[in-house]
């Protein structure tokens, strides 16, 4: 195979998945689209350097320290993580157009919102951590790798991030919590 049919091949396998992550923590399309791009544009010029079973690790690499160089550049604004609209919990396009279905929905976006501040209150990497782990179903020691850290710190961080969510939802949304 060739380096463009290789190259065409990760990029069909892989465009999604790091697009979907970008937007996670970018919370702007257009930046995840230019990060996920130059991204890509790194990996062609890096080609043979990388080794061919790790060069999906190495793209989620390069593009999650591109989303954190962009986030760094524009640290004044801190409200980010879901993109406003529909896709990231399939509960709301399930149901049939009624009633119910725009109760689902109307609910699905005020989760989102409440989720939105919530993990704003938390530290990039703390965030970019729980995205991965709980919306890319990444596992813990790929996180670690990823972002050079002992597997121990990654729990740590998700325990502590998960902590943080529960405290700000019982601070600010105590009937969300105190139903569980």
């Amino acid at each position: 195979m060739s380096k463009e049919q290789a190259f065409t091949s990760l990029l069909d396998e892989q465009k999604d998945r790091v697009y979907s992550y970008a937007v996670h923590v970018l919370q702007h399309p257009e930046d995840a689209e230019d990060v996920v791009q130059h991204s890509f544009i790194q990996l062609w010029r890096q080609w043979d350097r990388v080794e061919t079973e790790k060069r999906g690790r190495w793209l989620m690499q390069v593009v999650h320290n591109r989303c954190m160089d962009n986030l760094r550049r524009r640290r004044s604004t801190r409200e980010r993580f879901l993109p406003p609209g529909e896709g990231h919990l399939e509960t709301a396009s399930r149901c049939t157009p009624s009633i119910e279905c725009a109760d689902r929905a109307a609910e699905f976006a005020d989760a989102q919102r409440v989720l939105r501040k919530g993990m704003a209150t938390l530290p990039e990497t703390t965030r970019s951590m729980l995205v991965l782990h709980y919306f890319h179903d990444m596992p813990l020691d790929r996180i670690a790798e990823m972002l050079r850290l002992p597997v121990g710190t990654v729990k740590a961080a998700l325990h502590r991030g998960r902590k943080k969510l529960r405290e700000f939802l019982g601070e600010t949304y105590p009937e969300l919590v105190e139903s569980r």
